[in-house]
């Protein structure tokens, strides 16, 4: 009796409606879930009642076991048909209603065991999912990008198919081999690949890498790919996914104008260069003394003749950082005499504006490597900023400090501070903030994104401190010389 008790406390703690009924389809046993999930009363289909009266009531009451295009009695006669054969029995039987129950029939000697299952919420999720895929599907097939996915040896899974391949083949577009010749290849394979070997081995996510990949036709593409590590639920590594595209027209444009931008730039430095020369000599009388109205038309074309050559140079010297062609010379060099040096053969900038230089050297007279030329550039732009910046008769504080293993150099000017909005791209190319209410102020906008690619080239790095009203604080940090 406690045997039993148990049993039937167990089988109504069940989350599956369960029925079974005997050779006469007699209802010999059911738990409460069963009568929950049809909506069935208990009263009068108890035990001993048969199982057709079930079917019926159910397929009259809700709608269940009626087949499209069959009546009920049709559709009842089947169902007590697998019933009589004791036959093993799986359905899905979605109701007008929305409910979806999950039928599985199962005979054990003499008894027909039947489960029943609500499946509506799973249902409903498979079809979300379905229909999720379905929108992914449709926009992996329509979009530019290749859109993949690898295992954890790095070798391609799935890659996206447009619809239609041959009035799309956007797929031997850009890779020249259809998604099937690309699944199990492993991209490291390619020598353009090592050198990212190591990000991927790290697990670390990545975006625009680009590589060069010969296709089937033996030409040259150029793609960008990003992607991101995958883990299961467990943490373990599992693959990498992303979107490559091909840039292959997008770098040759870059190519060609840079080409157009360097060659214009050298076209034009020789010229401005003879010119600047020329107005040289003229002001220094060594054509013969000229007129004072002469001579202040004189120092303006030599003064926008070098802010032109600054311009030039400029160019010229972001076209080799983006090309890695940017070369350094270095030498052992005493900081503070070359920072001294550098003051003082950009004292013009200061007198332009009327802004004094003030040097306080390092106490520790220590060594640096680095590129005189360079580094005098970048006191240069420092300094220019600086007196651009700063109020009239004010001075820009120039601070060599020995810190530990690195030799750190502020430059410090007494200006309006740099805005808000222009904090974040300070050093990216083309931009200037003028903060100054009182004067307009010239540049190309590229020397302070010159200068960090400097300072970095040094091993070193660049930063700044600015408060509004206050004046702003440049300073970047060099290896100390062993």
């Amino acid at each position: 009796m406690v045997e039993f008790d148990l049993l039937a406390t167990v089988l109504d703690g069940l989350d599956q409606g369960l029925v079974a009924y005997d050779r006469n389809l007699r209802i010999v046993a059911a738990n409460a879930r069963a009568y929950e999930i049809l909506e069935l009363p208990q009263d009068g289909f108890g035990v001993g009642t048969q199982f057709e009266e079930w079917i019926r009531y159910t397929a009259i009451h809700h709608g269940g076991y009626i087949d499209s295009g069959a009546t009920v009695e049709e559709r009842i006669y089947k169902i007590i048909n697998v019933a009589n054969n004791f036959i093993l029995f799986t359905s899905d039987n979605k109701r007008p209603d929305g409910k979806v129950i999950e039928i599985r029939g199962k005979p054990y000697k003499d008894i027909y065991i039947t489960t029943y299952t609500d499946i509506t919420a799973r249902k409903a999720t498979e079809e979300r999912l379905r229909d999720s895929e379905e929108r992914f599907r449709d926009m992996a097939a329509s979009a530019l990008d290749r859109f993949w996915e690898t295992d954890e040896n790095f070798r391609y899974t799935y890659l996206n198919e447009p619809v239609n391949p041959e009035l799309v083949p956007r797929t031997r577009d850009m890779l020249g081999r259809t998604r099937w010749e690309m699944v199990g290849i492993n991209p490291q394979e390619h020598l353009n690949w090592r050198a990212h070997l190591k990000t991927l081995e790290a697990r670390e996510p990545f975006r625009d890498f680009i590589y060069p990949m010969a296709g089937s036709d033996g030409k040259m593409r150029v793609f960008s790919t990003s992607g991101k590590p995958i883990f299961d639920l467990d943490g373990n590594f599992t693959g990498y996914r992303g979107t490559s595209t091909d840039v292959t027209r997008k770098e040759e444009l870059a190519r060609l104008k840079r080409e157009f931008i360097s060659t214009a730039s050298h076209e034009l430095r020789t010229p401005l260069t003879s010119i600047r020369g020329a107005l040289g000599l003229i002001a220094a009388n060594a054509v013969g003394e000229i007129p004072e109205t002469a001579s202040e038309l004189i120092s303006i074309a030599e003064r926008n003749c070098n802010r032109l050559l600054l311009l030039v140079n400029d160019i010229l010297d972001m076209d080799k950082i983006e090309s890695g062609a940017m070369a350094y010379h270095f030498e052992r060099l005493r900081l503070n005499e070359a920072i001294r040096k550098a003051i003082e053969a950009n004292r013009t900038y200061g007198d332009e504006f009327g802004v004094s230089f003030k040097l306080t050297p390092s106490p520790v007279d220590g060594w640096v490597e680095a590129d005189e030329e360079r580094l005098n550039q970048i006191i240069a732009n420092l300094l220019s900023n600086a007196a651009k910046f700063s109020p009239k008769g004010s001075s820009v504080d120039i601070l060599v400090e020995s810190l530990g293993t690195i030799f750190r150099i502020s430059v410090r000017d007494e200006g309006p501070g740099i805005p808000e909005e222009f904090r974040d791209q300070i050093f990216e190319k083309f931009t200037q903030a003028d903060g100054s209410n009182t004067k307009q102020v010239s540049g190309t906008g590229l020397g302070l994104s010159i200068t960090k690619s400097i300072v970095e080239g040094h091993g070193g790095t660049i930063d700044y401190e600015t408060e509004i009203g206050r004046g702003t604080t440049f300073f970047f940090d060099l290896p100390q010389a062993s």
